[in-house]
């Protein structure tokens, strides 16, 4: 499967094209790559096109000092080093959060994917208690807004190329809190209940 700007923009030339380096397709990447991961017994290979400039479509925007990366290369960046081989079924998500999980080979670890796309924060409650006993959240990644100011059109460029980035976000328990129009993965370690 293959997904090229103009799924997005149906070749429009227009703002709709300059949203492509937008927190909002940030989320709309997130959203896509969970979708892929649930139904990935169906999709075998995916390509996201294009990996730098095109008119605002790339994930590498170069300029004549240097570069910067959109909200689209941080969340793929995310999803590319958390991923694991085992696609797993969740539960049902608050409103405005969109939820996928996969679990490594061994059954030791789970990561879930959230992408928050509401104006506020969201607590998430992690019950994987299904996958083979207890579980402890133990790292957290976030791409966001790192000004907080919950506005989906804001995009990174040359005089603020980091405002959209990765960022830690806090796990201490089982109730995790999702900031504003954001994309996270949420590692877990599982223990077996013999260990318990």
């Amino acid at each position: 499967m293959g997904i090229t700007e103009w799924n997005n923009t149906a070749g429009s030339w227009g703002p709709d094209r300059g949203r492509i380096m937008s927190l909002g397709t940030g989320l709309y990447t997130g959203r896509y790559l969970n979708l892929l991961q649930r139904y990935s017994d169906v999709v075998e290979l995916a390509c996201r096109s294009n990996m730098t400039n095109s008119y605002c479509s790339g994930m590498i925007q170069t300029y004549p000092g240097g570069l910067y990366l959109t909200a689209a290369y941080y969340v793929m960046k995310m999803y590319a080093e958390h991923s694991k081989p085992i696609p797993i079924c969740l539960g049902q998500a608050p409103e405005g959060v969109d939820l996928s999980a996969c679990l490594s080979a061994d059954k030791t670890r789970i990561c879930l994917f959230a992408v928050n796309t509401n104006d506020k924060p969201v607590s998430i409650q992690l019950d994987l208690t299904d996958y083979g006993g207890k579980f402890k959240p133990v790292s957290g990644e976030v791409v966001c807004d790192s000004q907080d100011r919950r506005q989906p059109e804001l995009m990174n460029h040359p005089d603020t190329p980091d405002r959209i980035r990765n960022m830690e976000l806090p796990v201490s328990d089982q109730t995790i809190t999702l900031p504003a129009y954001s994309i996270a993965a949420i590692e877990c370690a599982i223990i077996s209940r013999s260990a318990s």
